[in-house]
């Protein structure tokens, strides 16, 4: 009776594995957007959820302020008055340092890190006060 469930809670495992692997197929495309300092090139996901497709548009390491190194060190952030046009928003910025017991090499930290991480739906909104857009 127990290797019946062992085989089965295995099949089972595979079966659920293989469904979310269909339901969850992700292409990424590049987009852009206009906006008072120029163009910004972000990635689009195109994600399948229940035979359904869903956009997201991806705007990653968009400065807001000028580094906060030097001068600026514990000083008020000053806001960026341009960036270079078009801008690549197709990778994350560094994260902001942080003392942890965990080491992790997975991302690069440094005090310059006062970017954005823009994430907006690429459908309409179904109601017309709009939808939330991450940040």
């Amino acid at each position: 009776m127990s290797s019946t469930f062992f085989v089965f809670n295995h099949v089972g495992v595979f079966a659920w594995t293989a469904i979310l692997l269909v339901v969850y197929v992700n292409v990424q495309l590049t987009s852009a957007i206009e906006w008072k300092f120029g163009e910004i090139n972000g990635l689009t996901n195109i994600t399948f959820i229940g035979g359904e497709q869903y956009e997201i548009h991806k705007y990653l390491g968009i400065p807001y302020a000028y580094p906060p190194v030097g001068e600026r060190r514990f000083m008020k952030p000053e806001a960026m008055e341009f960036i270079e046009s078009p801008f690549d928003a197709t990778k994350f910025s560094p994260q902001c340092i942080q003392f942890t017991n965990i080491t992790t090499t997975q991302f690069t930290q440094s005090e310059d890190c006062l970017y954005l991480n823009i994430y907006k739906p690429g459908r309409d909104p179904d109601m017309t006060s709009g939808h939330a857009v991450a940040i």
